[in-house]
Formats: C-alpha cells, sequence, structure tokens
C-alpha cells in the first residue's frame, strides 16, 4: 500500500521538473499551438505538454507498481505511448478522422491482449462496449481540453476517486497507475494553470483520456455490484456528459455524418459555456475540478453504499448545481452557449485555447 502514496509524490515531482523541458523543447522544435479564429488563445504556445506528462506517469508507475506488476499495467503503458504518439503527429500534422481509426485499432489490441471488457450476458459484447468507451472517453477528455487547466485539473481529480475506489477493490496495481496519474497531472497544473505557459497537446490530452477509461476498465473486470460499475460511469461522467451533449446539440443542428460530427470543432463546450457566462479562467479550472470532485465523491458513495449512496450522491449533486448556479441566468451545463464577454481592460482574454 506504501506504493500508492510513494507513486503520487514521484510522478508529481518528475512533471515539475520534466513540463519546463518539454516546454523548451517545443519551442525549439516549432511544435507550438498558433492563435487561430477559433481558439482563444493569443500567442504562440508549446504543445508537448503530454511528453512531460507521459514520461512522469510511467517512470512512478514502473517504480512503484513493480511489486504488484500485472498485465494490464503494462498494456496501459504501451496503451498511453501509442496515444501519446498518435496526439503529437495530429499536433503536428492535423490527420482528421484517421487519427480515430488508429486509436480504435490501438485499443482492440489492448482489449483484446488485456480482456477488458464489461459485464454483458452477450459474447464479445462487453469487449465492444470496453472499445467504445475507451476511444470514446479519450476523445471526450480531448474535447474538454479546450481552455487552461479544465482536462489536467479534471484528470487530476477523476484519478484520486478511481485510486481510491481501486484500494477499495483491493487492485492495487491499478491503485498504485491511478495515483502515478494524478501526480503526474497534478504536476503538470502547476504550469497549465491559468495563463498557461504550455498545453497539454492531443498528445497529452488524448493520452490522459486513454489512462482514465483504461484504467476504469481495468478495474470493471473485478466488480459484480450494478452499483459498482454505475460508480465508475458516475466518477468519469463529466467528459462523458460534455461531449454527448455537445455532439447531440451539433446533430440537432444539422451535422448528420457521424464521423464529421467526431472531428468537428466548435466553441460550445462546458468550459467555453462557463466564459461565456462570465467567469473567469482560473473560476473556470475551479469549477470544473468542483464538479469532478462531486461526482467522484458520488461515485465513491455509490460503491460503498449503493442505493444509499446514489441517493445522497444525487442530493449532493443537485445541491452543487444550484450553487454553482446560484445569481446566474444562465444554466451552463444545459444550454447553447453564448459569446465571450471581452475583457474590462479592452484586451484579449490570455490562457485559454482550444485543441
Amino acid at each position: 500500500m506504501a506504493g500508492v502514496p510513494l507513486a503520487f509524490l514521484c510522478a508529481l515531482a518528475l512533471a515539475l521538473v520534466a513540463t519546463p523541458v518539454a516546454a523548451w523543447a517545443a519551442r525549439k522544435l516549432g511544435i507550438l499551438d498558433f492563435p487561430a479564429p477559433r481558439k482563444l488563445h493569443r500567442s504562440p504556445t508549446p504543445l508537448l505538454g503530454g511528453v512531460a506528462v507521459y514520461f512522469a506517469f510511467s517512470v512512478a508507475t514502473l517504480l512503484w507498481a513493480r511489486p504488484v506488476n500485472d498485465l494490464h499495467v503494462v498494456l496501459l503503458l504501451w496503451g498511453a505511448a501509442a496515444f501519446a504518439l498518435i496526439g503529437i503527429v495530429d499536433d503536428v500534422r492535423s490527420v482528421g478522422a484517421v487519427k480515430l481509426a488508429v486509436e480504435a485499432g490501438v485499443v482492440v489490441l489492448i482489449v483484446w491482449l488485456g480482456d477488458f471488457r464489461i459485464g454483458l450476458p452477450w459474447p464479445f459484447a462487453g469487449h465492444l462496449l470496453a472499445v467504445g468507451w475507451i476511444v470514446g472517453f479519450a476523445n471526450a477528455l480531448n474535447c474538454l481540453d479546450c481552455a487552461d487547466g479544465t482536462a489536467p485539473g479534471a484528470t487530476t481529480v477523476s484519478a484520486v476517486a478511481l485510486t481510491f475506489f481501486a484500494i477499495l477493490v483491493q487492485r492495487w496495481a491499478v491503485a498504485t497507475a491511478a495515483a502515478a496519474l494524478a501526480g503526474a497531472s497534478l504536476g503538470f497544473l502547476r504550469y497549465n494553470f491559468p495563463p498557461a505557459r504550455i498545453f497539454l497537446g492531443d498528445s497529452g490530452s488524448l493520452m490522459l483520456g486513454f489512462l482514465l477509461s483504461a484504467l476504469s476498465a481495468a478495474l470493471a473486470l473485478s466488480l459484480e455490484s450494478p452499483w459498482e460499475l454505475a460508480a465508475l460511469g458516475v466518477i468519469l461522467a463529466l467528459p462523458t456528459w460534455d461531449f454527448l451533449l455537445v455532439h447531440w446539440r451539433r446533430y440537432r443542428n444539422g451535422l448528420r455524418n457521424p464521423i464529421q460530427i467526431m472531428v468537428s470543432t466548435g466553441k460550445d463546450h462546458l468550459p467555453h459555456r462557463l466564459l461565456g457566462a462570465g467567469l473567469r479562467p482560473h473560476e473556470v479550472v475551479l469549477r470544473i475540478c468542483g464538479l469532478s470532485a462531486v461526482l467522484g465523491a458520488g461515485g465513491l458513495g455509490m460503491a460503498l453504499w449503493g442505493p444509499v449512496g446514489a441517493g445522497a450522491f444525487a442530493a449532493l449533486f443537485g445541491g452543487t448545481i444550484l450553487v454553482l448556479n446560484a445569481g446566474r441566468s444562465e444554466r451552463v451545463l444545459l444550454e447553447e452557449p453564448r459569446e465571450f464577454p471581452k475583457p474590462s481592460s479592452g484586451r484579449p482574454v490570455r490562457g485559454t485555447h482550444e485543441i
């Protein structure tokens, strides 16, 4: 059990050191995110933050998960490296829908080798659901990475919740990997908090999404209670809800091709809506983290107490939404996005972006 907090601290320290190095390398190599009409940042910003996060995560996991290492942890490391590489290619040269096909191929291989599946009574249905879940969630977190600090902040909180969940079900290798992911994300957040000095890029946001969803799929293998399965979904509900809601709106607004829907971009995700409601960039990060914390606590409550925990979570989540929207007419979790307000100084808003 001592390996869990040590993995967190090791990954945190490594990310704090490696992230400035990654920013320096990105500037030297010219791997920068340049301002554009659909983006929110106003100056070229390094994009290799995902490399620093992967380095911190993988080293900490290999060091502290070794006594309890299993096939799933090895597959997580290889899969994360593959998703980071896919993201780097997309950062350097946008590859569009090809990215989704490659992601699906990687996940199919990992699910087959690791026998990742979600309990369903039909043959191979659990494996197909695991593939869809991992690919879909990886892209959902990539979409949430549309403002400074939102994706690493949400990942840090959700990974902490998954760490405690894994401890509850005695999955120590998964707990160690989740703790390392939380530490690496938190260390990177030090440099990505508004105004960001480096971005995750697709290499980082896709990788973080893959790791969170793959860790949850690994945990699902040992679960028998439907409440525990539902709890995993609740812990990771924020990016999932945002992804589904935004793409449903785009479908409703006339975009019918599924591939076009998946690769479409815009300023209509939750961080955009919070900015449009008048929040400052750092307030957006804090609200994203706060919602993730409520969902994480609710998921752990459901895992521990079943329907009683579900009822308590419903009350807690409903109260949180009321508090977050107190004094505002915008229901940012549900309504259409609004235009971003211009800062009172007349200067452009810095520290926010869209990948």
